[in-house]
């Protein structure tokens, strides 16, 4: 595209998400240091037996293309490429890089945004915050909450409309009863294996947690920025716009390895975290403070709570 070998080029922002991981198990497993096991004939043959297992759906969204040519508009000059010939390399100037690092972020930014998010992933939240165990009825009623608190904050949910949200959740506990399990009106994560707390060597809880904890991910990218909004409140003695803000700066620095944020939108993210509580009567921004309201309050301790093991590990 640079060197005008073609007139425009699309870029299709491609989003895949599953209602259950295959791989989960393995993964966890080396999160917690156990060696990916060597590839072989025999490993495939022994793996057949999970065909007959149920895995759920796997949601591809295909976003609309996005030109190329449009984003350079006005921002990348291609007449430079015209003065060399073609097969000569070049190395690319830094006004490229920073270009191409930027569509980078914009296409990870959409694929995000059309991520399909399972029940799952809610339930997942709501029980990490509630382990070991919750009422079904309150897992319900919570998970249909977040749910609310999801499409309001711009999630992509696959939802069933037409079944009861207890046969919802109740589906996908069932799908998911690896990791947890309906027990006399008890939601339970599973934090043993019988009679033993080790399998592999390794203690079934942390399994389990690691387990949960990858669907709850999912989730993450859609609150971030208001979670990232109600930590400074909590972090910040007082309630003065630019205080909150600069614990907002702080703390996205801190997580912009973890989480995609696009580089120099520091300001518009903050925007748009305190927007999305705005919008929902959880603050209140005047010119110099921000407030929290009494609904709020429930939703920001929430919101921290998603992100506290993220908190813990950089204390």
């Amino acid at each position: 595209f640079f060197k005008r070998e073609v007139f425009d080029t699309y870029l299709v922002p491609v989003s895949i998400s599953y209602d259950k991981v295959l791989e989960e198990t393995l993964y966890v497993y080396e999160l917690l240091g156990v060696p990916k096991p060597k590839e072989s004939t025999t490993g495939l043959l022994k793996a057949r037996k999970i065909l007959s297992e149920n895995f759920g759906n796997i949601h591809v969204y295909f976003g609309d293309p996005v030109s190329l040519r449009s984003l350079a508009a006005g921002r990348m000059s291609r007449s430079p490429y015209n003065l060399v010939p073609r097969y000569i390399p070049q190395k690319q100037p830094e006004d490229v890089h920073a270009f191409v690092t930027e569509v980078a972020y914009k296409m990870q930014l959409l694929q995000i945004q059309n991520l399909v998010l399972s029940p799952w992933a809610l339930t997942a939240a709501v029980l990490l915050q509630n382990q070991p165990a919750m009422d079904f009825d309150a897992l319900v009623e919570k998970t249909l909450w977040l749910k609310g608190l999801t499409q309001a904050f711009g999630g992509f949910l696959s939802w069933p409309d037409n079944e009861p949200a207890e046969e919802v959740i109740q589906s996908n506990i069932l799908l998911h009863s690896n990791i947890a399990s309906l027990v006399k009106d008890q939601v339970v994560l599973n934090m043993d294996s019988g009679d033993s707390e080790v399998v592999d060597g390794l203690i079934v809880q942390h399994i389990t947690l690691l387990m949960c904890s990858a669907y709850r991910n999912q989730l993450l990218n859609i609150f971030v920025r208001p979670s990232l909004v109600a930590m400074a409140l909590q972090m910040t003695p007082g309630f003065r716009k630019d205080d909150v803000y600069s614990c907002f700066h702080f703390l996205l620095s801190v997580f912009s390895d973890e989480f995609i944020f696009l580089p120099g939108n520091t300001l518009k993210d903050f925007e748009e975290g305190c927007y999305l509580l705005c919008k929902n009567e959880m603050i209140q921004v005047t010119t110099r403070d921000i407030l929290v309201t009494e609904k709020g309050n429930t939703v920001l301790e929430f919101l921290i709570g998603l992100f506290k093991p993220f908190v813990e590990c950089y204390q």
